[in-house]
């Protein structure tokens, strides 16, 4: 992408006229919209300047006061070398999203040039070590098993709901890599328990069976399933079209910039809010803002379920053993 011209707009040669009384004569100069305002800026980024540890599979956005065909981005490295990009503009004109193919270098410095009405200014921000290699290839991951931390992600969906959610999972959620090569991954899944402080499998309860992926876009991987059964409160929290993916640390300790989306089936846990209603959970989501929706069945007991900003930690010397369901 070419940089940015932008056009400087000088005011030269006008003055206003003081009379002896010190009151400011009526020029016209104001008048008839002679000066047009400065209004289509630029009023945030993400990321915010100074950004340290940002995904290298994350889109940079904007969101701008007005829309316009002013703005203008340029995406350089810390070497100064120029990644080409795409300005992505929604239907209303004020939110934008700069795109590229592929993903960014991990552990680089970028600078993100962006030129408004008033001028041009940069945001610079750093990726994290989160892209770079397996340290040992595919055989890094192998036969490790992850904790992730769904309370601590960040709840984009259901709306106003995910706090609720999020404060009431205590069974860990457990995700363990089968098998994987230069190609594929096979992982499995399950749900853990505490034992004298330490996460343990729990071998009571059925393991989830992933299908294999692609693990073309190591250290990265997504990962599906028809439905996993999560545990909110001590009630069932089934969740349908489940997807994962994130991105492995370079030595397999863990992994983050995760995103995990499904859909929650709520009948079964109204218990967590004290009720055996199966419609309490969807009724209460309603009243602050998020609508339940129907389920693989039909029935209209749904929440979709999308969290970003997932990571997950290395339960160290643990591997998933295969668990059949009744």
């Amino acid at each position: 992408m070419r940089p940015a011209i932008v056009a400087l707009f000088v005011l030269s040669g006008c003055q206003m006229k003081v009379p002896a009384g010190g009151e400011l004569l009526d020029t016209g100069w104001f008048d008839d919209g002679a000066v047009t305002a400065c209004t289509a800026r630029v009023q945030a980024t993400v990321p915010a300047d100074q950004t340290e540890g940002w995904s290298w599979r994350g889109f940079p956005h904007l969101s701008v006061a007005e829309a316009s065909d002013v703005y203008k981005v340029r995406l350089t490295d810390e070497g100064g070398l120029v990644q080409p990009t795409t300005v992505v503009v929604d239907n209303t004109g004020l939110n934008l999203d700069v795109t590229f193919d592929g993903g960014l270098k991990p552990s680089t410095g970028y600078v993100l040039e962006l030129t408004d009405c008033a001028g041009t200014s940069t945001v610079k921000f750093r990726t994290s070590e989160l892209g770079l290699p397996l340290q040992d290839g595919p055989d890094t991951v192998v036969g490790r098993t992850y904790e992730l931390d769904l309370v601590n992600a960040t709840w984009v969906e259901p709306g106003g709901f995910g706090s609720f959610l999020a404060s009431n999972f205590d069974v860990p959620v457990l995700v363990g890599v089968a098998y994987a090569d230069a190609h594929t991954l096979k992982q499995n899944g399950g749900p853990g328990l505490v034992v004298d402080g330490e996460v343990r499998q729990d071998l009571d309860r059925p393991t989830w069976d992933f299908p294999v992926s692609s693990f073309d876009d190591a250290p990265w991987f997504s990962t599906t399933a028809a439905s996993i059964n999560l545990d909110i409160g001590g009630y069932p929290l089934p969740v349908h079209n489940f997807r994962l993916e994130a991105t492995f640390l370079p030595d397999g300790s863990g992994l983050g910039d995760g995103i995990l989306v499904g859909l929650g089936d709520t009948r079964g846990a109204s218990g967590a809010l004290g009720s055996d209603d199966p419609f309490t959970i969807c009724n209460y989501a309603a009243a602050i803002g998020a609508a339940c929706q129907p389920c693989p069945d039909g029935l209209p007991f749904c929440l979709s379920v999308e969290l970003h900003d997932l990571v997950g930690a290395e339960i160290e010397g643990l591997r998933l053993v295969p668990v059949l369901g009744n």
